[in-house]
């Protein structure tokens, strides 16, 4: 459990630090006003799982897609040199194991790095 509190306040550090601090609006979870270790706590005893995969948290799509953070090379629109390359880049879960989507996506965003685009 100390772990996972060190991981949240990780976390928590990095939302207040340039260049995500001025991206956040407002921290909804764990709840801004008790952020002590008991808290941290009991947000990770409720909302920490190991039992899917997870995918889908920040979307690739078309320019004009309001919810695609990821523009069609995994980069992130508005902050630069930054990529995402893992499952969190797909618009949807697919069916069945992520472990062979997650790869392709890994060999092609660092094939994006090693043209320079």
């Amino acid at each position: 459990m100390a772990t996972m509190v060190a991981g949240q306040r990780f976390f928590l550090r990095a939302f207040q630090t340039e260049p995500l601090a001025g991206r956040i609006k407002r921290l909804a979870i764990p709840n801004p006003e008790r952020l002590d270790d008991a808290a941290l706590e009991d947000h990770c005893r409720r909302f920490v799982k190991a039992n899917y995969h997870p995918a889908s948290t920040a979307r690739m799509g078309a320019d004009g897609d309001p919810m695609a953070v990821l523009d069609a090379q995994m980069r992130v629109r508005g902050i630069e040199n930054l990529r995402v390359a893992d499952m969190s880049a797909v618009p949807d879960i697919n069916a069945g194991n992520t472990n062979a989507p997650a790869m392709m996506l890994g060999d092609r965003c660092a094939e994006f790095i090693k043209s320079k685009g």
